[in-house]
């Protein structure tokens, strides 16, 4: 069975250039803004883009794997028609299809490729501010990175136990073993029911769910998970 292991965007691994913000939550690291888009992301840190000018920021993790997807979310207010960002993905150099991560933290994906052959790659990512002209912008609408994820080689596993990373769990994954009345929402599971629960067993020092409580759902409030 495929592993994925989450990368936050605060480790030393992800290497970043040009006009980005880090920003934690509730520690004082960072400028500060913003906490609300940091509430539901992974480790309570994020970063963004703060452009002063249209030249491109970037970003790039080299990894030993199959699979890697790089998540965040892209807050597209912008009715004001403020520059909005593009970004494309790279592997190895080559090209892959990007995604438009709108939404929430976390669950979005910007760019995304499985398949790839069993051993060391770089992920890449170039982002700008098309036609940023700084006397006009009132209101830039914001490019947050949240994690990486990857599935790790075989051989990889072993060498990174001893930072005690952080394995990833699908809501599809078979060893998660759930109880009452639950149904497939998009990318997650959902549950209308109060008395339903879920089980997994596992091995490690600690384990943490992440959860979405949906109160404009067309029947009741909801919860789902992912």
């Amino acid at each position: 069975m495929s592993q994925w292991v989450r990368v936050d965007d605060w480790d030393t691994g992800i290497h970043y250039s040009g006009q980005w913000v880090d920003n934690q939550i509730n520690t004082g690291s960072g400028d500060g803004t913003d906490e609300t888009y940091l509430q539901d992301a992974f480790q309570g840190t994020g970063h963004y883009m703060n452009p002063v000018d249209s030249s491109p920021s970037n970003l790039s993790f080299a990894f030993n794997g199959s699979a890697v997807a790089l998540y965040g979310m892209f807050a597209a207010l912008n009715a004001s028609g403020d520059p909005i960002p593009s970004w494309e993905c790279f592997i190895d150099g080559e090209s892959i299809a990007a995604n438009r991560a709108f939404g929430q933290f976390p669950w979005q994906s910007y760019c995304e490729k499985d398949g790839l052959d069993d051993g060391p790659h770089t992920l890449t990512a170039n982002i700008r501010y098309e036609n940023f002209d700084i006397r006009n912008a009132t209101a830039t609408a914001e490019f947050w990175l949240d994690f990486i994820q990857y599935i790790p080689s075989a051989s990889a596993i072993t060498s990174l136990l001893p930072s005690l990373p952080y394995f990833f769990v699908d809501s599809t994954d078979p060893r998660l073993q759930y109880q009452g009345d639950w149904e497939s929402f998009g990318t997650a599971n959902m549950t209308l029911a109060a008395n339903a629960s879920f089980f997994l067993d596992f091995s490690g020092q600690s384990a943490k769910h992440e959860h979405e409580r949906i109160t404009n759902y067309h029947r009741t409030p909801a919860a789902r998970i992912e």
